[in-house]
């Protein structure tokens, strides 16, 4: 019933090269997407505290860093992930949802070359921060020509698990069963029959497998 209701009727090639664009178009950020930074930040109140944390911060390896940011860091939100402000690009625009970045700290983070490098003091809308890059992501751009044959599956799947369901709905609706414990009693299942040991076999074969030979003594 499916493969001729269903299975015949929609298959990958049925999708439209218009539905193929359209998931495209509303769906760009899976297909192109800029280059993206992670970074850590401590922040402090005062130029003052900032600068004297400098010469701590700078030379400090990942983890102490992280530290350094849970004991020191004032921001709320990235203190508790050890100062991590997670993946961006260059317009503070982040990776997941959630509020954008400060200009000041993704500018920051993109004047940074490698990872683990610091910078110096940064002056921010809410203070002031030491920025420690901690991650890179290259940019990534795929033509709809290049995405069609992911995306025509995808939507095939999509529009062929809807057919299944509307045929369902319409048959619950045609056909609906009744049931009637009543007669559960009048079923009666015969018992199995056991299968002699020897079934199958030629007549005169024996039922039990013969003694192993015994492996001469040397």
């Amino acid at each position: 019933m499916l493969k001729e209701a269903i299975d015949l009727k929609i298959t990958p090639k049925t999708v439209s090269a218009d539905a193929v664009q359209k998931y495209y178009d509303e769906h760009i950020d899976e297909f192109v997407r800029p280059e993206m930074r992670r970074a850590s930040q401590i922040q402090l109140s005062t130029e003052a505290d900032a600068k004297a944390l400098l010469p701590q911060a700078k030379p400090a390896d990942m983890r102490s860093f992280r530290e350094l940011a849970r004991l020191r860091s004032l921001d709320e939100v990235s203190k508790l992930r050890g100062g991590d402000l997670r993946y961006f690009d260059a317009k503070g625009k982040p990776d997941e949802a959630g509020p954008s970045l400060d200009p000041a700290l993704a500018k920051a983070a993109f004047g940074l070359k490698t990872v683990g490098d610091t910078s110096g003091v940064i002056k921010t809308d809410a203070g002031f921060s030491i920025v420690r890059l901690s991650g890179m992501r290259a940019p990534h751009s795929e033509s709809v020509k290049e995405a069609e044959e992911r995306i025509r599956m995808r939507l095939w799947r999509e529009q062929r698990e809807a057919a299944v369901d509307a045929m369902l709905v319409d048959l619950k609706r045609e056909l609906t069963p009744t049931v009637h414990p009543e007669l559960i009693d009048a079923i009666v299942l015969q018992p199995e029959t056991p299968t002699p040991p020897n079934a199958g076999l030629p007549p005169g074969f024996p039922h039990t497998k013969p003694p192993p030979v015994p492996f001469p003594k040397e």
